[in-house]
């Protein structure tokens, strides 16, 4: 008969104890044991993650403050350069538009222009046209002219004019528009430029600097006469006899000391040292001879038929300017426009036989 084992004491104390120390520690709650690895991380991770958080959690929100601000700072330069090529498509418009005006305005000046070219051209074709048969039904006349004419030489002019001796007869035209008659008209002693003197009962006028320098007549008028005294020099600028509508601007050349006096604007003018015509419509354009010293100059002024013509004495030399009717109510003065020294331009009596005759005294 066998014997069972003999355990020794202490081993089974140690065996049957060392269960009960560790049970606390390796006995969870559940049913299953977790494995060594599971159980380290379920007590080191929360515990590193506690410790953690908060610095995290500053710098990120740091980071995000920071980027919010790039994307502000980010839209506002982008608004600022839209604004900019904003202003910058307004301008390029602005411009666009002021060159496309400026065009459109050189371009009706030039049609403007080319029109005006082509009214003069036609014109003087009409005047010359005019002019032909002016001269052919004139020939005869003219050769009859040649011989001692009634009318009285320059020289006697001038010599009556030295030595101051009683009036002088002159016969004037009557026979081109013998309805209009001749106005006893004088200069304006109020209405002189500085450069000039009036004298012989306002009839005489002398320029006594060279200078521009404008004269209006003392009334209106629709034909007039004067006789022309032009100075022996080499100086040859303009001497305008004529019809004005604006008696004040003889003050223009006094406030305007410019080498160029734009006057055609103010009237109806024959500048009689090159024979052609200024105003409005024209400026230096030619019309007849030039002019000498002791000729008598006659505007006649055609209300009715709207009309202004100048005579040379008494040679009808033809119809300078239309459209000047007296429905518009015009006021038209006589005027003279010179710029050269010891000019003299005498205005003419009238008389009811169609004469008239110089000052007593010249």
């Amino acid at each position: 008969m066998s014997h069972p084992p003999v355990i020794p004491r202490f081993a089974v104390s140690a065996h049957l104890q060392l269960p009960k120390e560790e049970l606390p520690a390796i006995a969870p709650s559940s049913s299953a044991a977790p494995s060594p690895k599971a159980e380290l991380s379920t007590i080191t991770t929360p515990v590193v993650a506690d410790a953690s958080a908060p610095d995290d959690d500053d710098d990120t929100l740091e980071m995000l403050k920071a980027l919010r601000q790039d994307y502000a700072t980010s839209k506002l330069h982008i608004r600022a350069q839209k604004k900019k090529l904003a202003d910058l498509q307004r301008s390029q418009q602005l411009a666009l538009e002021a060159m496309t005006t400026h065009f459109a305005m050189v371009t009706r000046q030039l049609d403007a222009q080319r029109d005006e070219l082509d009214k003069q051209y036609s014109r003087i074709s009409q005047r010359q046209t005019a002019l032909d048969a002016l001269v052919s039904r004139r020939q005869p006349v003219s050769t009859k002219r040649a011989s001692p004419a009634p009318v009285v030489p320059k020289r006697k002019l001038c010599q009556h004019k030295r030595v101051k001796t009683e009036d002088a007869t002159l016969v004037l035209p009557v026979h081109e528009s013998p309805h209009v008659a001749h106005t006893d008209v004088a200069w304006d002693l109020g209405r002189c430029g500085p450069l000039s003197m009036i004298r012989n009962h306002r009839r005489t006028v002398t320029m006594t600097e060279a200078g521009w320098n404008v004269v209006i007549g003392a009334s209106v008028a629709r034909r007039f006469s004067v006789l022309v005294t032009l100075p022996k020099n080499k100086y040859h600028n303009t001497v305008a006899i004529g019809l004005t509508h604006e008696p004040d601007f003889w003050q223009d050349p006094i406030d305007n000391t410019a080498p160029v006096f734009f006057f055609n604007h103010t009237g109806w003018y024959l500048n009689v040292r090159r024979g052609s015509l200024c105003s409005r419509d024209h400026d230096d354009a030619p019309f007849a001879a030039k002019l000498k010293s002791g000729d008598v100059v006659t505007c006649i002024w055609d209300a009715d038929a709207g009309s202004i013509r100048f005579l040379r004495n008494e040679l009808d030399l033809g119809v300078a300017f239309e459209g000047v009717f007296g429905s518009y109510d015009w006021q038209l003065y006589p005027a003279l426009i010179s710029y050269d020294k010891n000019v003299e331009v005498t205005l003419l009596y009238p008389t009811h036989d169609g004469t008239t005759s110089l000052p007593s005294a010249l």
